[in-house]
């Protein structure tokens, strides 16, 4: 009660933006039915990060690693090549992404790009997550997801309904449904 959607949100890319270090185990789970039949496939979604150039992801086909100097990736679809490019300090989103290959895979994925990356890594956070709403954040209410109390958040998107919900204490990510 009483509480802004809108600043949930702040405080969310805040906590992400001033974290020395970010792990999550996420995964993607596609569910679609046509008809009587229904697929559910699931992906990989991690992201591990250390500030202010180490991270780990592992998001659909693609691999990355980044060591604080040098970024190595690799993607299903280019097999036998993988991309070696020196780290400009502090990491950036447009270092992970400068490569067509690793670009494609991570920001054309089922869900898009991992979220975590602009959390972690973009100043504009709040803009990239309101992006094309049609209506302001509102909250749904206080649900548990993996024994945390969370606050859900929706955003209406021309494709559908954004889902968030979002540690009340922490303020991480707990849980996400993309339209």
């Amino acid at each position: 009660c009483g509480d802004d959607p809108r600043q949930i949100l702040d405080d969310m890319g805040r906590a992400y933006r001033t974290a020395a270090r970010y792990s999550d185990d996420a995964r993607v789970t596609v569910r679609q039915t046509q008809g009587d039949s229904s697929t559910e496939v699931t992906y990989p979604y991690r992201v591990a990060f250390v500030r202010p150039d180490k991270i780990r992801i592992e998001a659909y086909d693609a691999r990355v690693a980044a060591d604080g100097t040098s970024l190595h990736a690799a993607v299903g679809t280019v097999p036998g090549q993988v991309l070696v490019e020196p780290i400009q300090s502090p990491l950036a989103l447009d270092q992970i992404f400068t490569d067509d290959a690793l670009r494609s895979t991570l920001a054309e994925g089922e869900a898009g790009c991992p979220t975590q990356l602009p959390l972690l890594l973009a100043d504009d956070t709040l803009e990239l997550i309101l992006a094309a709403s049609e209506s302001p954040p509102r909250i749904i209410g206080t649900e548990t997801v993996d024994g945390r109390a969370c606050s859900h958040v929706e955003i209406t998107k021309p494709d559908g309904v954004l889902g968030l919900w979002i540690d009340r204490e922490s303020k991480l990510l707990r849980k996400m449904r993309v339209p």
